[in-house]
């Protein structure tokens, strides 16, 4: 027996659909394809609105929105932008260099192994693939991680400043003690990790277990046995990392796991209230950044 046919009944509205950003509402807009560094700051400074563009995932998600530039000035023609060399003690990031780039590297793997795991454990292949590690740094998204990591290891930036003169500025300088984003006043041509002597070892251990929240970096300097000088950075919480000392000098490592907790709550114990979103309880990141540190501060003896 047939089912009877349905009533007919007033049309409803078609519903909204939830789908990814699309390029047709990207206005219009140029590339320029600069072939030095030093163009590339002439343009900049002749068009305040022109913005340059390295892996270029954050800049074109923002130009989706119908926003964005009216001019792009891609930093990916200039030779050497994306090498990895090593200059004395340091290694040296040209500009556009990708995160994969970073982790796959044969010179940063010998190096600075630690540095090398650690970047291969960020996000998935395709972002590590594309992004790049100085677009990373400058989008200025609290949840983003090279800041962070490259505070903790005492990481510098290149930069063209207007007029092209020359300057080199530490990365914790993007922010202040109180984790409020600074501006970076100049074109990033490099970034410069210094490397440990012939005598000198350098951990870097991160906890990313619980972002976006917050994450937890650890740098150990440690020569003849001996911790140096130690940094702990936790990010996600304020626009920009906080970095924070420990007082550890002259320490072995393998003694760190003695009362660790209660030296990360020491180093942890001023932090100001976090400023970035958060929807779970207040306390949570306070709470959750010493136990983190105390956990690298452990792993840090093995």
């Amino acid at each position: 027996m047939p089912l009877p046919s349905p009533a007919p009944s007033a049309a409803l509205p078609a519903p909204r659909l939830a789908v990814h950003r699309s390029r047709h509402l990207m206005a219009p807009f140029r590339v320029l394809r600069p072939g030095s560094f030093a163009l590339a700051r002439r343009i900049l400074d002749e068009d305040p609105h022109a913005v340059p563009m390295a892996g270029g995932l954050d800049l074109v998600n923002r130009m989706k929105t119908g926003g964005g530039p009216a001019t792009v000035v891609w930093l990916g023609g200039i030779p050497g932008a994306d090498a990895i060399a090593r200059a004395g003690d340091e290694l040296v990031l040209g500009a556009t260099c990708r995160h994969d780039q970073l982790a796959q590297s044969p010179l940063v793997r010998a190096a600075f192994p630690d540095l090398a795991a650690v970047w291969a454990s960020l996000a998935n292949i395709r972002i590590r693939s594309q992004g790049s590690l100085v677009g990373n740094l400058m989008a200025e998204v609290p949840a983003y991680e090279a800041a962070g990591l490259l505070m903790a290891i005492g990481a510098t930036v290149s930069v063209l400043l207007p007029g092209g003169h020359e300057a080199a500025l530490p990365v914790t300088a993007l922010g202040d003690a109180a984790g409020a984003a600074l501006p970076l006043p100049g074109l990033v041509t490099a970034l410069r990790i210094p490397l440990p002597g012939p005598e000198r070892m350098r951990r870097l251990i991160y906890d990313r277990s619980l972002r976006p929240a917050l994450a937890v970096a650890l740098s150990l300097d440690v020569t003849a046995g001996v911790i140096g000088s130690a940094r702990a950075v936790l990010g996600g919480c304020h626009p920009r990392p906080l970095v924070r000392t420990l007082p550890v000098e002259g320490m072995a490592p393998h003694a760190l796991p003695r009362d660790a907790r209660a030296l990360a709550e020491a180093v942890f114990g001023d932090l100001p209230p976090p400023t970035v979103a958060w929807a779970g309880e207040a306390d949570y990141r306070p709470r959750m950044a010493p136990l983190l540190l105390s956990r690298l501060l452990q792993a840090a003896a093995r």
